[in-house]
């Protein structure tokens, strides 16, 4: 049998995770973050913003506290 589990690494579950890569027979695998391109997240606002989800600006604003 093959388990797939997710476990967030936060401060509490650090030790979990260290004695799970302890184990013989269990495999530790880190996902990889997705990183859009430029056009793809301006595709990704203007489909948003037609929906009217979120307008242009207020994409603007949260773009920039990233930064």
């Amino acid at each position: 049998m093959t388990y797939h589990l997710e476990i967030k690494e936060t401060v509490e579950s650090k030790p979990l995770i260290e004695h799970l890569r302890t184990l013989k027979y269990v495999k530790v695998s880190k996902r990889e973050r997705k990183s859009m391109s430029d056009a793809e997240i301006r595709k990704a606002v203007k489909k948003s913003e037609k929906s009217k989800r979120i307008s242009w600006s207020k994409a603007k604003q949260e773009i920039a506290s990233w930064k």
